[in-house]
């Protein structure tokens, strides 16, 4: 749960990450993720709930999705980004467009930023493991992504190297889109801009077992292109608090590359 910014009435913001709902096979395990999600803090309920991907994947996000809003009142906004599961079995292409007209959810990055309660607003873009950390030209990790996204699966087949070209090239796009939103959102004077997105936009916030990943891992497990917007946009705006929340790497931590800018990974 993230606390607002102080502002009347006061709320919360309910997040979740790496949820994989398709794995999640009874009714009562999404109620009780639903129910969860949209309880009540301090007698208020949250003012909306995130979703920072790996809700799915691209056969049955729809589906999922739908099945979690019927647990979650829809009196409460509900807000996502894709992770890289999302598009299994799918294309990058194909699966932005359906995410776009999912009833009951606003996909943040055809959204741009939304004015949530006390002068905070949110954004958020998908973002990738931009092989840019650690060792990408000699790592050995092959992720599902190789073979279950058409997109990369096809550029595979060049080899490694073209593999890391494009997912660069997929991070750049991504982080330039959240250059422009948060410069909107600047625009509106807010006192906090939380950051939702799927990869951790720095290395050090790549946590797996208590650790941030190690350079077999780190290339396909953070987003240096969205970490570097972050940077330059946090050090220009110091009277803003940014609150990046992602996932990803399946470990939970905190870190602060600077006074005003903090990333939890769930």
């Amino acid at each position: 749960m993230v606390p607002m910014a102080p502002s009347k009435p006061p709320g919360h913001l309910a997040w979740a990450t790496d949820i994989h709902l398709d794995h999640i096979c009874t009714t009562t395990g999404v109620r009780h993720l639903g129910e969860a999600l949209s309880a009540p803090r301090d007698g208020v309920p949250p003012v909306a709930v995130l979703l920072t991907g790996d809700i799915a994947n691209a056969l049955r996000l729809v589906d999922e999705l739908a099945s979690l809003r019927r647990f979650i009142p829809h009196t409460i906004p509900a807000y996502f980004v894709l992770g890289n599961h999302d598009f299994y079995r799918g294309s990058i292409g194909a699966m932005r467009r359906t995410a776009t007209g999912v009833e009951g959810y606003k996909y943040l990055p055809a959204t741009g930023p939304v004015l949530l309660a006390g002068g905070t607003i949110l954004v958020g873009v998908d973002g990738w493991g931009d092989a840019t950390y650690g060792t990408p030209d000699s790592s050995t990790v092959e992720l599902n992504d190789c073979v279950l996204i058409a997109e990369i699966h096809h550029a595979r087949k060049g080899g490694r190297a073209a593999m890391n070209r494009a997912l660069r090239r997929l991070a750049r796009e991504d982080a330039a889109l959240l250059r422009d939103d948060l410069h909107r959102a600047l625009s509106q004077s807010p006192n906090r801009i939380i950051v939702g997105t799927h990869v951790p936009p720095f290395r050090e916030a790549a946590w797996h077992q208590g650790a941030p990943s190690d350079d077999q891992y780190a290339p396909y497990f953070s987003c240096k292109a969205t970490g570097d917007v972050l940077l330059a946009v946090a050090a220009r705006h110091s009277a803003v608090e940014f609150v990046v929340l992602c996932g990803h790497s399946h470990g939970g931590g905190t870190y602060q590359p600077l006074p005003n800018l903090v990333v939890h990974t769930g």
